[in-house]
């Protein structure tokens, strides 16, 4: 029904809906041994008119309104931080921007900076609450009534963790096995390079002094995302080099092990496209994978939408084999 909206994450109704479904579920398949929570994550991207664009998403909710009062934050600064944000992502020039490059590495990535910035740690806040009672009272349902189920949770990329309202260190203490998302589709929706590519477009499309390469860099900077210099962000949409999985990727898939708490609990989702996307090669699936492997992976969890080419059907089996 397109007249009805989607639940907040903290309608008090939710956490039971997962609880009814999970004993439902059990009692008529009794060998069922794990379930997992896809999110929920609050909005990542910055490109306006994008499915994901963060300041287009729906937050000012009464549920969202009384957890906030409840946990003693006032909403109004909640929306207020996330325009600041906007503006803050505006107010680069050139100068500002290598700055910003030279004194605050990874700081959007970094939990830290967000809780001290003062314009931004109410609507920080109020995303990590809003998450994390969410996903902990599913968790803490469940294990009520089904304790020895073993539970899951989704997560976007690593340096994202701070804006979807994730943190994947914390979880370990309310959670089974992580599972981040493992998406690195251009194009479409939801795949990291598409996502990287928009936030660099923006980026200079909103600071007029900045160039692809100086925003590209600033990216890079402010999210402790490490990139090749045979693979700019303006070739994402092309096939990647074999450094840039020794670089960004190797970066990303060691932070997801070790805040999942090592390679036991590191279940990730791994995809190939989504919604109309460029989709992974054979060859970027099999780097991918192996990647994941020289660092003690063991499982992931496969997401596809569409038939499985025989290409890559053959790397899948390749990385099945003992």
């Amino acid at each position: 029904d397109a007249r009805r909206s989607s639940p907040s994450f903290t309608n008090p109704d939710m956490p039971a809906m997962t609880v009814a479904r999970a004993r439902d579920t059990a009692k008529h398949f009794p060998k069922l041994a794990g379930l997992l929570l896809d999110g929920p994550d609050f909005k990542w991207e910055i490109k306006p008119g994008h499915r994901d664009d963060l300041w287009s998403e729906l937050i000012d909710t009464p549920d969202n309104r009384a957890f906030t009062e409840s946990m003693g934050m006032d909403f109004q600064i909640v929306l207020d931080g996330r325009e600041y944000f906007k503006d803050f992502l505006q107010s680069f020039d050139s100068d500002q921007a290598r700055t910003f490059i030279s004194d605050a590495p990874g700081a959007l990535a970094n939990h830290d900076w967000w809780r001290e910035n003062p314009n931004l740690s109410t609507w920080y806040s109020f995303k990590q609450s809003s998450v994390e009672w969410n996903i902990s009272s599913s968790y803490n349902g469940v294990k009520q009534h089904l304790p020895k189920m073993q539970v899951g949770n989704s997560s976007r990329l690593p340096f994202v963790e701070p804006i979807t309202g994730h943190n994947t260190l914390r979880k370990q203490l309310y959670i089974d096995f992580q599972q981040p998302k493992q998406y690195w589709w251009s194009g479409g929706v939801a795949g990291f390079r598409g996502t990287i590519v928009n936030w660099v477009d923006t980026l200079v499309e909103w600071n007029q002094d900045l160039d692809p390469e100086l925003a590209s860099e600033l990216f890079g900077a402010m999210f402790d995302y490490p990139m090749p210099i045979d693979y700019p962000v303006s070739d994402y949409n092309n096939e990647a080099t074999n450094d840039w999985f020794t670089t960004s990727v190797r970066d990303q898939t060691s932070k997801m092990i070790e805040r999942s708490g090592g390679v036991d609990r590191y279940m990730p989702w791994v995809g190939l496209e989504h919604f109309g996307s460029n989709w992974l090669t054979a060859y970027e699936l099999d780097r991918l994978l192996a990647e994941m492997q020289a660092q003690g992976a063991t499982r992931y969890c496969y997401f596809i939408y569409n038939s499985m080419k025989p290409d890559i059907w053959a790397v899948i089996k390749r990385y099945s084999q003992g």
